[in-house]
């Protein structure tokens, strides 16, 4: 595989765990 395709991936999935985690927060 092509690392900037996993590099890329990774950091989509970063990014949506941020959104998890902000959304998580927001509505507690």
């Amino acid at each position: 595989m092509d690392p900037k395709a996993v590099f890329g991936i990774s950091i989509n999935i970063n990014k949506g765990i941020i959104k998890e985690l902000t959304f998580i927060l927001y509505y507690m």
